[in-house]
């Protein structure tokens, strides 16, 4: 005998997790985060690599700086140290003359 009348079972199929729309969102924007922190992130480091460089630059510019004005002293000695003994023979030679 045949059912006349019938029976059903509703079935819902539920997709995946990562075929929802909620899932799709939360992936987006965790994209989209992880993008702008890294950019974020990238330009902090330059801007600190940045600060040091010039910190750097600015030790060494000093430090040539007083080695230059070292030089120059010591230039001004040698010159001063040379014109003494160069007085000393001309007054020595005009004395035994």
């Amino acid at each position: 005998m045949w059912n006349e009348t019938g029976s059903e079972v509703k079935i819902t199929v539920v997709p995946p997790y990562w075929e929802t729309w909620w899932f799709r969102g939360a992936v987006l924007l965790l994209l989209v985060g992880g993008a702008i922190g890294g950019y974020r992130l990238r330009i902090r480091n330059l801007e600190a690599r940045s600060l040091a460089l010039e910190s750097q630059v600015e030790q060494r510019t000093l430090e040539l700086m007083k080695f230059q004005e070292d030089l120059k002293k010591s230039e001004m000695e040698k010159a001063i140290s040379e014109e003494r003994a160069r007085l000393a023979r001309d007054l020595h030679d005009s004395v035994t003359q």
